[in-house]
């Protein structure tokens, strides 16, 4: 269940050390998660080309993330050019542009807590404190593919891996099904 899975998530975070910092953590996922909807989806808007945003999920990214809602507004809207010499131009981005800069951000974003989270554990398991936790200073494994041609390898690595694993098998697990659909009906 998610609440098991949100459980098992917490109880793993504070394994690794970073107990202190999971409500940070989850303050920025949330605010990704309200990123994803700050652009009114086009069956709402008046005209297929109309950016309009959602003002909730725009005061709820400014809040989690701590930004300011009247800039990240103004970004998201209006392209800021600067000539030498002359005036600030602002321009009204389009809808597709305005998509586009916000994959970019949830990218990026996700992307740098991703390796902030990465890194700090390498930091706590590397630690004195990291090895008063119980942990090993090393991890044998043998994996098929992704660690045999690296000399040392990192948690990264590791939970790259484990990602690549879970998608492999739960796409042999749909063959499979599909597999075994076919040759019932057949």
């Amino acid at each position: 269940s998610d609440v098991e899975g949100f459980q098992a998530l917490r109880r793993g975070l504070r394994d690794v050390g970073l107990e202190r910092e999971t409500g940070e953590i989850f303050e920025v996922l949330a605010g990704v998660l309200h990123l994803g909807d700050v652009v009114r989806s086009r069956a709402r808007c008046a005209s297929q080309d109309t950016v309009e945003l959602e003002e909730d999920s725009l005061a709820a990214v400014a809040n989690l993330l701590g930004i300011d809602q009247d800039e990240l507004r103004r970004t998201l809207r209006c392209k800021r050019l600067a000539v030498q010499g002359r005036p600030l131009c602002e321009k009204e981005r389009t809808r597709p542009q305005v998509e586009c800069l916000l994959r970019s951000l949830l990218v990026t974003i996700y992307s740098r807590l991703f390796e902030r989270l990465v890194s700090r554990m390498n930091e706590v398991l590397a630690s004195k404190a990291g090895r008063a936790l119980g942990s090993a200073a090393e991890i044998g494994l043998l994996d098929i593919y992704g660690f045999e041609s690296l000399a040392r390898n990192s948690l990264d690595q590791l939970l790259i891996n484990l990602t690549n694993e879970r998608l492999q098998q739960f796409f042999l697990e749909q063959a499979l099904v599909a597999e075994q659909r076919a040759h019932l009906q057949g």
